[in-house]
């Protein structure tokens, strides 16, 4: 299915392939797949780098830890669900 679609990343760039597009990013199709599924850009799916830990997306931007999302909310950590249906797990 996605193998016949010419592709393009977020400068532009032509790829024969979904495939060929993410192994020059160095990712993998499903955690391209993934992290669009789950709200990140183009550019943030492809560039972001490969992490065992989670990423957090809450109004526009991209936290590598729940720590710095809280800080920047001005939450404590058992306040988190006041924003939880807001933020995107990536």
């Amino acid at each position: 299915m996605f193998e016949s679609q010419r592709h393009t990343d977020h400068l532009g760039e032509e790829y024969p392939s979904l495939k060929a597009m993410c192994e020059h990013y160095g990712i993998s199709m499903s955690l391209y797949l993934n992290r669009r599924y789950n709200g990140a850009s183009k550019r943030d799916a492809l560039t972001l780098p490969i992490r065992r830990k989670r990423y957090y997306k809450y109004k526009g931007h991209i936290f590598k830890n729940k720590e710095g999302l809280l800080a920047y909310a001005g939450l404590m950590p058992t306040e988190y669900w006041f924003i939880e249906k807001d933020v995107v797990v990536i």
